[in-house]
């Protein structure tokens, strides 16, 4: 708009200058063309004043545009950092919603563990009032037990009193009754007196100058077709050192033990039990272990690095002793071999018992006899995680020897004593039991093992030292008892069998147990 109006001012004043320019020309005094020529140097003048004025207003114009198009363009660049803010804008709403969806679901996750927590927490005291309730029960069975433990005590002392009524009468008898020319018996007595005096040195077992085992005394007496042995001691005090129990009827037990332990027929009488040896009929005893040393010292474990194989204690060592000594004056039949689990614990039992049958057997019956010991691994303790929480590992022939010295030249080769040959090799040789394994492999392990050693040695008396549970498997294949019926078995507690054998075309001679019995210290429920 600006530039038009310029142009026509330019024409205007052109048109102007070009009239006057005539007008000069057609006058005819110079004054008049003065006149002219100074009215067009002013219009001229003014045109001049009046374009600088234009240029003026062109040039504010210019700067004006100048600085609409630096803000137009500012305004351009602040749209285009808008835009690239709001896409930023855009991509973090974006992850601010994916965000949320992961808060949420975590959220919600939380939320069920939380109700899952809150089932843990009502389970769990759920648990604390069944424990509770179990450990009221626990406490009212061992106040049952404790009460049992008492009235055992009084039973017992009932029993030594009567025994030492039957020694009174029995004083005049000195000498040993021959067995019935038929067969012999067996007996199986326990001692049943705990205030015997033994030495308190545990590196060594009591020999027989401390129980002057050469003045025992025993006697026979059969009254109404019981039999009953009694063994007296001139130990200086006047009380019998090995005592066996005799049998007892519903009147002398306990009411607490006749409602709670099977009672004794046949196949399973109480300790000691006697049986008629009949033909070429051979033995099989199985006793447990004695006391061991983690029984009576719960911190002997955390030290020990084989924790699972305890060694027994002082007074295990005197119990398997008296165990011993008491087999040899009290059982008509004798031991031929011991066949022992490899555990220590059993090894340096078998040690004792050995060295007190020994002992017995010289200075009462005035026989020197020597026990030799076949190690069975088939016999192990039962191995699962509970009972040995590691993989086992087990002693040497060097090791036993140095831990039960009374073993060093008993232990042979079960393949040099079995008649049957193929017995399993020497003790390096024999493969020890799969670990972990269950309860029920055991068992089955036990059967197999027990069975082996009665066809192995068909024409031997055999002593085995094992475990309690060893001893609770022979009692249920031999006296056909539940395991689940069988609430304890003691230390040092015996169970036996009379062994027969049976000729097959096919198998060849496989042995059967019959006359099976066990000590009073097996104790059996009549149900759950």
């Amino acid at each position: 708009m600006e530039e038009e109006e310029i142009d026509r001012a330019a024409e205007e004043l052109a048109e102007r200058m070009e009239g006057i320019m005539k007008a000069a020309v057609n006058a005819t005094s110079r004054d008049a063309q003065s006149q002219l020529i100074n009215k067009g140097m002013i219009i001229v003048k003014k045109a001049v004043d009046a374009l600088k004025q234009v240029r003026e207003t062109m040039m504010d114009d210019r700067k004006e545009l100048s600085m609409q198009e630096m803000q137009r363009r500012a305004l351009i660049a602040r749209l285009s950092k808008a835009d690239v803010e709001i896409q930023l804008l855009q991509k973090k709403e974006r992850a601010a919603i994916t965000l949320k969806e992961t808060a949420e679901k975590k959220i919600e996750m939380y939320i069920n563990k939380i109700s899952e927590q809150s089932q843990m927490l009502r389970d769990r005291e759920e648990l604390v009032q069944r424990i509770t309730i179990l450990e009221r029960e626990l406490h009212s069975s061992k106040m049952r037990e404790s009460n049992l433990l008492s009235e055992k005590e009084k039973l017992e002392a009932e029993v030594l009193q009567h025994m030492k009524r039957l020694q009174e009468s029995h004083r005049s008898i000195c000498s040993v009754t021959p067995p019935p020319a038929s067969g012999g018996e067996i007996p199986l007595g326990r001692p049943l007196s705990a205030t015997n005096s033994f030495p308190s040195d545990s590196s060594r077992l009591p020999d027989t100058q401390d129980h002057d085992l050469q003045s025992c005394q025993i006697s026979h007496q059969s009254s109404q077709g019981d039999h009953v042995d009694t063994v007296k001691s001139t130990n200086g005090q006047g009380t019998p050192a090995y005592v066996a129990a005799l049998p007892m009827n519903d009147a002398e037990v306990p009411r607490t033990l006749q409602e709670g332990v099977k009672s004794q027929s046949s196949a399973t009488s109480a300790s000691p039990s006697y049986r008629k040896m009949t033909g070429n009929s051979k033995y099989m005893w199985v006793m447990r272990h004695a006391e061991k040393l983690v029984d009576v010292d719960d911190k002997w474990s955390e030290t020990a690095d084989r924790s699972y194989d305890s060694p027994i204690t002082d007074n295990g060592r005197h119990e398997a002793y008296h165990s011993g000594c008491d087999f040899a004056t009290s059982s008509e039949v004798e031991i031929d071999l011991i066949v022992c689990s490899p555990f220590l614990r059993c090894l340096q039992t078998a040690e004792a018992f050995i060295r007190g049958y020994e002992d017995a057997m010289h200075s009462v019956k005035k026989r020197k006899v020597s026990l030799k010991l076949v190690i069975e691994f088939g016999l192990c303790e039962v191995l699962t995680e509970r009972n040995v929480p590691k993989r086992p590992t087990y002693l040497s022939k060097d090791e036993i020897v140095k831990l039960a010295p009374g073993l060093t030249d008993k232990i042979v080769d079960g393949n040099s004593i079995s008649s049957q040959g193929g017995y399993g090799g020497t003790y390096s040789e024999q493969r020890p039991p799969q670990w972990p394994e269950t309860m029920t492999r055991a068992m089955a392990r036990y059967t197999e093992t027990l069975l082996r050693i009665s066809d192995r040695f068909q024409d031997l008396n055999v002593f085995l030292i094992a475990h309690g549970d060893t001893v609770a498997q022979f009692v249920c294949i031999t006296g056909n008892v539940s395991k689940e019926l069988i609430y304890q078995v003691a230390f040092c507690s015996i169970a036996h069998a009379r062994r027969e054998w049976e000729q097959s075309m096919s198998n060849g001679i496989h042995s059967s147990f019959v006359d099976a019995g066990h000590d009073d210290r097996i104790l059996i429920l009549d149900s759950l």
